[in-house]
């Protein structure tokens, strides 16, 4: 079942319009998007795809009906359907978050992880991120975890009602346990 309840309506509606497109046929829906989806616990904006498709026909296609930013492909992705929508599985988007956090440290990418440790464990995680990304470094993540800087200036994450006891202490607090945990 998918959390519909996560995106606008609008966006839902386009997700589906892409979703029927030829051009998208090996396409599939990644990131923070992918997982309010599949564990509804935050309000979701934008849709990052990821997959091997014909760029050229999809933006025109899209971009005579929709305005678009960018599209990504990549390679070796494991996708799941559900209701007619490829997403990437929980595993993929738990290994992208990491290499995301990693990277930039935005306040909803740690929300994100916050939800993903109550399906896997940051070790599991760290496994994840090592088979997909073979630049992977585990020093390097787990020093990225602890540092909220960057996120603090984010706009607050907007949460789902079920996940409204759930705040930005909160979320630091449990990933810098799981941080300890792993030493």
């Amino acid at each position: 079942m998918l959390h519909r309840e996560t995106v606008s309506e609008n966006t839902f509606r386009l997700l589906e319009e892409i979703a029927k497109h030829n051009a998208a046929s090996k396409l599939a829906l990644a990131g923070g998007t992918a997982l309010s989806l599949q564990i509804g616990h935050r309000i979701s904006y934008d849709l990052d795809f990821f997959g091997q498709f014909n760029e050229s026909e999809l933006k025109v296609d899209l971009l005579s009906k929709y305005n678009y930013q960018e599209f990504f492909s990549s390679e070796n992705i494991l996708t799941i359907l559900i209701e007619g929508i490829k997403l990437y599985s929980l595993q993929d988007i738990a290994a992208m978050k990491l290499e995301a956090i990693k990277g930039r440290g935005r306040k909803r990418d740690f929300y994100d992880l916050y939800h993903l440790l109550s399906v896997f464990s940051l070790s599991k995680m760290i496994e994840f991120n090592t088979a997909k990304f073979k630049s992977s470094n585990e020093f390097l993540i787990k020093k990225s975890l602890t540092y909220f800087n960057d996120a603090e200036n984010d706009p607050e994450v907007v949460v789902s009602d079920f996940m409204k006891h759930v705040d930005w202490g909160t979320v630091k607090r449990r990933i810098e346990n799981e941080v300890v945990l792993l030493s």
